[in-house]
């Protein structure tokens, strides 16, 4: 562990963020081939309308998962400082509460989702056509949330304790068993987007049985011990607060998606939400990279905010927002020039796909500038300072694009509802990089009483 935690401390920046990054965002990516693969199946296989449903779902979906990021990347920040200040017994203790905060909170939201269904799905926009579908995939698809949500905050639990490789391995197998057996339930079975469900589950579950024999091996730093679970409310309130603009961004991406939903129904129709719900998918498939670096950048920065070498903070936050900026322009390119391509992987319906190109292009105009919006919010994380994190998190989502989905399809109407997502990345990435120049000042005066008290 130590030599792994010098390494984080001395070695090159460079390598060090690729080391971090790679496994990052191959985890990330098998995670999400979970959604990418069930819309592909589920449109090939049962038509435009079942991309609907899906849509329909996905405010639920991005909610649940909002549970186990904010519990993983609240529980990783303390983790990773933790180790950082060689305090290994608090990094396990925060583990264990972690775990069983994510547990309570899931069987919670489980519940209201299974006695609220219909209401709920009606309230984000299911048609009565679309109804019927939607229900289907959640009633099933809700007891694997917890799973999902286990998975996701594990995955920061093992990156956290300097092991990246390890994280993405029990998700990558369950995602690559989902895509054998995706198409199996869909078309040999004929069970369309139930079959999509039952693979899903299947899947997450065999993912949690080998994290959990993962821990229970003596792989890694935390060994399932009745003390390591023993209550301690000062950390879960750490957890809590410092996961809690994680938690606002999902859930407030999923209240996104639902007003889209509502407001594209209203001038729109079903089809032009499959348009969002297949856009959405794409845009967080080429997103990967981008959350990888900056899932990565937030453990490096972490550690070394721990042992308080503020210069080498500054220096991983360059590199991390030159590397993701770099990413984002060159996945920006196929998307804008070559949407037809995209949506065609979903559908081959010749009418969604020719209404699709103009909206996919209006909605990631000011993407090169996205992976610098979440590097910085990353980099407030890191540092323990949730209000920073949470208020640039926050004003891309609630302070802009909400507003702007309600105000601008007055002026223009469905064009008004496409336009809001560029209107709201322009401004919000404005509010960051202002908020990041003020820290560095901050980081700047801290470096230079550090070389005076060394004089």
């Amino acid at each position: 562990m130590y030599s792994e935690r010098n390494q984080i401390l001395k070695g090159n920046l460079n390598r060090l963020l690729l080391k971090f990054a790679v496994p990052s965002i191959l985890g990330i990516l098998s995670g999400f081939l979970y959604v990418i693969v069930d819309t592909i199946f589920v449109g090939r296989g049962a038509g435009p309308l079942a991309i609907t449903a899906l849509s329909i779902a996905l405010p639920i979906l991005l909610a649940m998962m909002a549970l186990g990021l904010m519990i993983g990347t609240g529980s990783a920040s303390i983790i990773s400082r933790a180790l950082g200040k060689k305090d290994k017994q608090k990094a396990v203790n925060v583990m264990g509460n972690g775990v069983i905060l994510n547990i309570i909170l899931n069987i919670v939201f489980i519940i209201l989702g299974y006695i609220f269904i219909d209401k709920i799905l009606i309230f984000f926009g299911a048609s009565q056509d679309v109804l019927p579908l939607a229900k289907e995939y959640l009633v099933i698809v809700f007891p694997g949330f917890t799973l999902l949500s286990f998975l996701i905050a594990t995955n920061d639990f093992v990156r956290a304790e300097g092991k990246p490789r390890a994280s993405m391995y029990f998700i990558a197998i369950g995602s690559l068993l989902n895509i054998i057996i995706d198409p199996i339930f869909i078309f040999g079975l004929k069970m369309g987007i139930k079959g999509a469900a039952v693979a899903t589950i299947i899947s997450q579950a065999i993912s949690t049985v080998l994290i959990i024999w993962f821990y229970m091996s003596g792989k890694s730093i935390y060994r399932f011990k009745t003390s390591m679970f023993k209550i301690n409310f000062k950390h879960i309130k750490e957890i809590l607060i410092i996961g809690c603009p994680n938690f606002f961004m999902m859930t407030i991406a999923s209240v996104v998606v639902l007003i889209f939903n509502r407001s594209l129904q209203f001038y729109g129709n079903d089809m032009h939400i499959a348009i969002l719900g297949i856009t959405y998918r794409m845009i967080g498939l080429i997103q990967i990279p981008v959350i990888g670096i900056s899932q990565s950048f937030a453990t490096i920065s972490s550690f070394n905010y721990g042992a308080k070498l503020y210069q080498r903070v500054k220096k991983i936050l360059g590199l991390a927002i030159i590397w993701t900026t770099v990413i984002s322009f060159l996945a920006f390119i196929p998307m804008m020039f070559f949407p037809r391509n995209f949506i065609s992987l979903f559908s081959s319906d010749s009418v969604l796909i020719n209404t699709g190109i103009i909206p996919m292009r209006m909605l990631i105009i000011f993407f090169p500038l996205v992976g610098m919006h979440m590097v910085i919010a990353s980099f407030f994380q890191s540092l323990g300072k949730a209000v920073q994190s949470l208020i640039i998190i926050t004003t891309k989502q609630f302070l802009f694009l909400i507003p702007a989905i309600y105000i601008l399809p007055k002026f223009f109407g469905l064009n008004g509802v496409w336009m809001a997502m560029p209107a709201a990345d322009f401004l919000s990435i404005t509010i960051a990089v202002i908020f990041m120049l003020y820290e560095i000042r901050i980081f700047n005066r801290k470096a230079a009483k550090e070389v005076l008290e060394t004089v």
